[in-house]
C-alpha cells in the first residue's frame, strides 16, 4: 500500500535528519580526542612520587597474564606495590604469579585471595573493594589493570600525572585492538572499539583497565556502597566524582594494547556486555542511550527506507536514502581514520609499535558490518536479563541493580572457544 509507513519519505528524512545529527556529534567529539593527545603534565621527581597500590584481580590464567606481569616489573614509576587478588588460592593463575615473581623476589607483591564474593556485584568488584578497604589509609592512589593488558614502562607514571591537577579525581588510559589477524571478528572488535573510546572520551566512561583513583575517592562511602551492587567497577565511578565536585581525566596517551584474536560469537558478547555495563552503571546512561538509538535508527532505518522505496517504485527516494547511508558510511570511516591516524601516531612513538592503516575493500565491507552487528549488539543489550562474565552468570534486575546466580571456581572449559570473556571492558 502507498501509505504503507516504510514505502513514505518520511522514514527517509527522519533517518537523513539521525545520520546529519549523529554524525556532526562525532566530528565534534573526535576533533576533542585527537586535541586531548598533546596534553602534557609535569613529571614528578623520583623521592616525591605518592605511593600507588597497583590492583590486578585475576581468575584463570590468561594467555596474556605473564606479558601483563613482566610490564608491571618493568615500570620505571618507583613508589608502588602490586596487589595480586586471585579468586581462589588454586586459582590457575596463582602458578603464573609465582613462577614469574619467584625470579624477581625483591619486587613489592603482595598476594591476596577473595575472602567473600559478594552476590549483589561482579567478582572484580568483590576483589577490588577488600583490596581498597585495607589499604585506603596507606596509599595514596589506587591504580587498577586488567591481565589482558600489556603495560610500557610508563604507563602508571602517565596514568597518575593529572593528579597534579586537585580536580581530578580518576584518570583513565585507552584500549587498543592490534589483532595479529584480518579476520571479520578481529576487524569488527576493532573498528568497534575505534569508535568506542571516542565516545567513552565525550561521556566521560573510564575504562577499569587502565584506571587510577585517588584513595578518598575510592574509599569514599559511596563510591564503595555503589560498587557493592555493580558489576563493574568503572562506569559508576563518575556519579561519585560528580557529587564529589572532582572529574575524570581521560588520557589518550596512555594506550594499552591487546593483540588477541576472537569469534564472531564472541565478538558480538563482548559488545554487548560493555553496552549493558554502561546502559546499567554510568549516570549519563539515558543520554547515552539516545544517541546509540539514533545511530541504529539512521543505519536500519536508511537500509529499510531504501529497500522499501525501491520496491514500493519511489525510485529518487531510494536513491535518496541510499545516498544518506553511503554518506553516513563514509562519514563515520574518515572519522575513524582521523582518530586512529591519533592513536597510531600515539603508539609509535610511545611504544614503538607501527600500526599499519588499511583502507581496501576488505575493511570497506568489514565496516558495513560492524555498522549493523553493533546495531544488533545494542538492541539485544536493552532487553538483556542476564549476562555471563568469566564463567559466572549474573542477573539483571530492576533499578539496574544485579546479583550472581551462583558462584563456581574457575573452569577452564568455560572460556576455550570464547576468547572475549577475557578482563573487562
Amino acid at each position: 500500500m502507498k501509505d504503507d509507513w516504510c514505502r513514505m519519505p518520511t522514514l527517509t528524512l527522519l533517518a537523513c535528519c539521525a545520520v546529519v545529527f549523529v554524525m556532526a556529534l562525532q566530528a565534534r567529539w573526535t576533533r576533542r580526542f585527537v586535541k586531548d593527545f598533546d596534553l602534557s603534565w609535569p613529571k614528578v621527581d623520583a623521592d616525591k612520587q605518592a605511593p600507588v597500590a597497583v590492583i590486578l584481580p585475576l581468575r584463570g590464567a590468561d594467555p596474556s597474564l605473564p606479558g601483563c606481569l613482566r610490564g608491571l616489573l618493568n615500570q620505571r614509576y618507583g613508589s608502588f606495590a602490586l596487589h595480586v587478588v586471585l579468586d581462589r588460592a588454586d586459582d590457575p593463575a596463582a602458578q603464573v604469579v609465582n613462577e614469574v615473581f619467584q625470579a624477581h623476589p625483591q619486587f613489592p607483591v603482595h598476594i591476596h585471595v577473595l575472602k567473600n564474593p559478594r552476590r549483589t556485584c561482579g567478582l572484580k568488584v568483590s576483589a577490588l573493594t577488600q583490596v581498597i578497604e585495607e589499604l585506603s589509609d596507606s596509599t595514596a592512589y589506587f591504580a587498577l589493570i586488567d591481565a589482558d593488558a600489556q603495560p610500557d614502562p610508563d604507563w602508571l607514571s602517565e596514568l597518575v600525572a593529572p593528579f597534579s591537577d586537585p580536580t581530578v579525581g580518576a584518570t583513565s588510559g585507552i584500549r587498543w585492538y592490534c589483532p595479529q589477524g584480518d579476520s571479520l571478528p578481529d576487524t569488527v572488535r576493532r573498528q568497534w572499539n575505534g569508535d568506542a573510546v571516542v565516545q567513552m572520551h565525550s561521556f566521560q566512561v573510564p575504562w577499569g583497565g587502565s584506571l587510577a583513583i585517588r584513595s578518598e575517592v575510592a574509599s569514599d562511602a559511596r563510591t564503595l556502597e555503589r560498587w557493592r551492587n555493580c558489576i563493574c567497577e568503572d562506569a559508576p565511578l563518575a556519579a561519585t566524582l560528580k557529587e564529589l565536585g572532582m572529574r575524570l581525566q581521560i588520557v589518550p596517551n596512555v594506550i594499552l594494547v591487546n593483540d588477541e584474536s576472537i569469534d564472531l560469537v564472541g565478538c558480538f558478547q563482548f559488545i554487548r556486555r560493555q553496552i549493558l555495563f554502561t546502559l546499567l552503571h554510568h549516570p549519563a546512561r539515558k543520554t547515552l542511550a539516545a544517541f546509540w538509538l539514533l545511530k541504529t535508527m539512521w543505519t536500519v532505518g536508511l537500509i529499510v527506507a531504501t529497500v522499501s522505496n525501491a520496491m514500493s517504485g519511489e525510485i529518487m527516494w531510494a536513491l535518496v536514502s541510499g545516498l544518506a547511508f553511503l554518506s553516513g558510511y563514509v562519514t563515520q570511516v574518515l572519522l575513524l581514520k582521523q582518530s586512529a591516524r591519533a592513536v597510531r601516531t600515539a603508539m609509535t612513538r610511545r611504544l614503538g609499535i607501527v600500526q599499519k592503516s588499511r583502507f581496501d575493500f576488505h575493511t570497506m565491507s568489514a565496516g558495513l558490518f560492524t555498522i549493523n552487528f553493533t546495531a544488533a549488539a545494542f538492541l539485544s543489550a536493552l532487553m538483556l536479563r542476564r549476562v555471563s562474565w568469566r564463567g559466572i552468570t549474573y542477573k539483571v534486575r530492576k533499578n539496574s541493580k544485579i546479583r550472581m546466580v551462583r558462584y563456581l571456581p574457575y573452569q577452564p572449559r568455560d572460556f576455550a572457544n570464547v576468547v572475549s570473556q577475557k578482563s573487562i571492558a
